[in-house]
């Protein structure tokens, strides 16, 4: 009885650390930016992981020399907007307070480069993911997530089954040196 308990005990065990080993840092809400070019003027919109806007947060451009070249504040709907630098590399870095803080790329193409290109009412001026994206509920995740889980609950059963017919099964005879039987068990049909 008291192995049995051990083993049950140190089976709830791996299974927890197994899930600490698992688990990934907790975001209470991941701040994204996305910087969109129209004519001379770089708009910036951030937002959180909900899709609710990060107003009042502090916005920082800076140059390669990592000079500031624009700072300001977004507005009640997450919204900057600042007059476009000369062309080139920049880094925009959003600070929502509370340890909400990114910083994305962002490009400013030359008059030639602009022209090459069909022109539209914006266009994308930094790398990464667009508000969609990085707002999009992680179905993968979740999907990944319970998978594991229920691998994780078959494994245990298989294991707890094959534990049982293990102890089912008759244990062969053990002799001693002397060749006698000193314990017989038999299976009972």
């Amino acid at each position: 009885m008291r192995g049995s308990m051990r083993a049950h005990a140190v089976e709830i065990a791996a299974g927890v650390l197994s899930l600490f080993a698992m688990a990934r840092p907790v975001e209470a809400h991941a701040l994204g930016a996305e910087c969109t070019l129209h004519g001379d003027s770089v708009r910036l919109e951030a937002y959180f992981d909900d899709d609710t806007a990060a107003a009042d947060a502090r916005v920082v451009v800076r140059d390669e020399a990592r000079n500031i070249v624009a700072e300001g504040r977004t507005d009640s709907k997450g919204v900057w907007s600042f007059a476009a630098p000369p062309p080139g590399p920049y880094r925009v870095t959003v600070d929502a307070g509370a340890g909400h803080q990114t910083t994305i790329p962002l490009r400013i193409p030359s008059k030639t480069e602009q022209m090459r290109t069909v022109p539209s009412a914006a266009e994308l001026a930094h790398e990464g993911p667009t508000r969609v994206e990085f707002t999009r509920f992680p179905w993968g995740g979740v999907a990944l997530g319970l998978t594991v889980i229920v691998l994780l609950f078959l494994g245990w059963r298989g294991l707890r089954r094959w534990r049982r017919r293990c102890r089912s099964t008759p244990r062969a005879t053990s002799i001693s040196a002397s060749g006698r039987n000193l314990e017989k068990r038999h299976a009972t049909p």
